[in-house]
């Protein structure tokens, strides 16, 4: 695990398209997430997990996927999570979580927050095994298509 760097942006925007599809955020709507992430000090953070060396099967990406986090006071929020389909379940995505919630507690918050789509089981799933509940719910948060967000927090 490292900080991202402006030389990830690409890969980190091509795993989000691939894990994401049509409701990815667009480049317009990355770009303004992830200029702060070069800036130091900054609350907000993109984490990548760099692919092992020499276990690339021919397709696999650089990087085996990045999760964006902000800290308020108090707070870790959970912007984005998303891991590269070659190197899915294979603890990638909780490898990237632990470390956004150790990053959170250094920080001196006291919980994670995150929202996911209320059809994303797969999801819903991922983070309750991971110590998050549902605690509210944000009608229509979601485009492509429209769809309601389910609020999830954990104490760190």
């Amino acid at each position: 695990m490292r900080r991202a760097d402006k030389s990830d942006w690409p890969e980190i925007v091509k795993i989000s398209l691939e894990a994401f599809g049509a409701s990815s955020w667009p480049w317009e709507r990355w770009r303004p997430v992830l200029a702060p992430v070069a800036e130091a000090p900054s609350p907000t953070w993109a984490l990548v997990a760099e692919a092992p060396r020499g276990t690339e099967t021919g397709a696999a990406p650089p990087l085996a996927g990045f999760l964006v986090l902000q800290i308020v006071p108090g707070e870790l929020e959970i912007q984005a999570l998303a891991v590269a389909n070659a190197w899915r379940r294979r603890g990638w995505g909780t490898r990237l979580l632990e470390a956004a919630c150790q990053r959170g507690r250094a920080a001196g918050c006291e919980s994670a927050l995150l929202e996911v789509r209320r059809s994303n089981l797969a999801a819903q799933e991922f983070y309750r095994h991971r110590g998050f509940e549902i605690y509210a719910l944000r009608p229509g948060y979601y485009h492509s298509p429209v769809e309601d967000a389910l609020l999830m927090r954990k104490p760190l």
